[in-house]
């Protein structure tokens, strides 16, 4: 009764998602980013949190490959803190082609955000603490969620990770290195190595001078 999750990363050869400034744009190149929207293409939803919103205020729809429907686009986000004119944000645009979700606190029920989001016509799920609960899932279900692409950024692939709620893992990894930077998975607890969870290598693929692996 919960969707099929599928977590998208693009990190360089030292693991990091962005720079110290956080600035993402490209990790990969065009080749690579083609075969992220054939991802999109195969879910029937792509997710990403608060952030990825508001600093590369995305599309998230199916483009590069051919596809009948765009999918449904989801934001997990505390929405008090999203800044600046939400109807500018691109989520928030073309609902009628490619509906939009976004998954936030209850407590924020009446805030003007959500007024205003509403007044967009954006479709809301309300989660008492948890955003990654059965119950947040199920109602992805009811909407026709029965796969999901989490594409980050840190933040939110860290949380799912984190709870285990996740089904397969593909990294995008380009030929070059940061240093200092983010990680996408950013996570200050310590576990004995002998007790660390091995995934099952599922397939490894060059992508001209770039590498996914995909992990089950």
């Amino acid at each position: 009764g919960t969707p099929y999750i599928h977590l998208k990363a693009a990190i360089t050869l030292d693991g990091k998602v962005a720079n110290a400034k956080n600035e993402s744009k490209w990790i990969t190149d065009e080749a690579a980013r083609k075969v992220a929207h054939e991802f999109r293409r195969r879910h029937d939803a792509t997710a990403i949190g608060r952030l990825t919103l508001q600093e590369d205020n995305p599309e998230l729809t199916v483009r590069h490959v051919d596809c009948e429907r765009n999918k449904r686009r989801l934001v997990f986000a505390d929405v008090s803190k999203i800044d600046g004119d939400l109807p500018s944000y691109q989520l928030f645009q073309g609902l009628e082609s490619a509906p939009t979700t976004v998954i936030t606190h209850e407590k924020y029920i009446n805030s003007d955000n959500i007024l205003t989001l509403k007044d967009l016509g954006v479709d809301l799920i309300f989660h008492s603490g948890d955003a990654l609960s059965q119950g947040v899932m199920r109602e992805l279900v009811d909407r026709g969620v029965y796969s999901l692409l989490v594409e980050g950024g840190s933040g939110l692939l860290t949380s799912f990770v984190k709870a285990s709620n996740y089904d397969e893992l593909s990294l995008f990894m380009a030929p070059f290195m940061i240093g200092n930077g983010k990680s996408f998975f950013e996570n200050s607890d310590i576990h004995p190595m002998q007790n660390l969870e091995r995934m099952q290598l599922d397939s490894l693929d060059a992508i001209g001078d770039q590498i996914l692996a995909s992990y089950i």
